[in-house]
């Protein structure tokens, strides 16, 4: 029986490609950029995409009965470049959201919430997973998250049974 020898197998384009992958893979994962999954196809919309993922996430969210200080939150966006981007958070603890929802009234008596406040205060704290940059997406998606924002952070048990609905 002849013995192969480690290094005969070894390609060096083979591992600078598969070093150069692994090197994109986390440069995306780290802005939360998100590959489209293989199963869906090529002429979905972004929105849609993006709509779909969190549809998703707010199953996991619903299955988990109890949001608690620590935990994962997912929300996706589509960026400038129309691209799905993954803004991710670990839920802060009540004394970190008493500083983070500085809510106000607006003129026409409605509820807001400071979103630039709040992300500042997430960033101090790093509970950012990844990157998060305000200045890539549109007006349209902040308002979104901001929303989002607003409903966990306000009183994430009602907001977990509203899913349940």
């Amino acid at each position: 029986m002849e013995k192969k020898n480690p290094n005969q197998d070894f390609n060096m384009d083979d591992e600078i490609k598969k070093a150069q992958e692994e090197l994109i893979k986390e440069g995306k994962l780290e802005k939360g950029i998100i590959d489209s999954d293989e199963s869906i196809t090529e002429g979905v919309d972004p929105e849609e995409l993006a709509g779909m993922r969190n549809e998703k996430e707010l199953e996991r969210l619903k299955n988990l009965k109890r949001i608690k200080s620590g935990d994962r939150v997912n929300y996706f966006m589509v960026d400038n470049d129309d691209r799905v981007r993954e803004v991710a958070f670990k839920f802060p603890a009540t004394k970190v959201i008493m500083n983070l929802a500085e809510y106000g009234v607006s003129g026409d008596g409605r509820l807001y919430l400071d979103l630039t406040k709040a992300i500042e205060v997430l960033e101090q704290n790093k509970l950012f997973v990844g990157k998060f940059d305000v200045n890539d997406f549109c007006q349209e998606e902040l308002e979104g998250f901001g929303g989002f924002l607003m409903s966990i952070l306000r009183n994430p048990r009602k907001f977990i049974q509203n899913l349940s609905k």
